[in-house]
């Protein structure tokens, strides 16, 4: 029988950043794995999802821009025409009070 030998090892990590250690609750972890990309790392996820507050809405500028508006012209007039029935509807409930 051989005798066991120690296996040393040595691990050399260097980053930029340092990393922390959280403890999450179960439903808690399921929550932020469910808010992460598929490209995105669980850091990533915290960055964006706790950013809001302190930016204002210049990172939104242009996200529309190639956003058909006959698409809205056609969404405005179907809410319209909704509203206007619903509003007939309410009245024809309360004619005959």
């Amino acid at each position: 029988m051989s005798e066991a030998r120690p296996i040393n090892t040595h691990t050399h990590t260097h980053m930029c950043m340092g990393t922390k250690t959280i403890n999450l609750m179960d439903d808690a972890y399921e929550m932020l794995k469910r808010a992460k990309r598929k490209d995105e790392s669980f850091s990533d996820v915290v960055r964006r999802l706790t950013r809001g507050g302190n930016e204002t809405l210049l990172h939104l500028a242009g996200a529309w821009k190639d956003f058909d508006t006959s698409i809205y012209s056609k969404l405005a007039k179907r809410r319209l025409a909704d509203s206007k029935k619903r509003h007939e509807q309410i009245r024809k409930m309360f004619e005959g009070l």
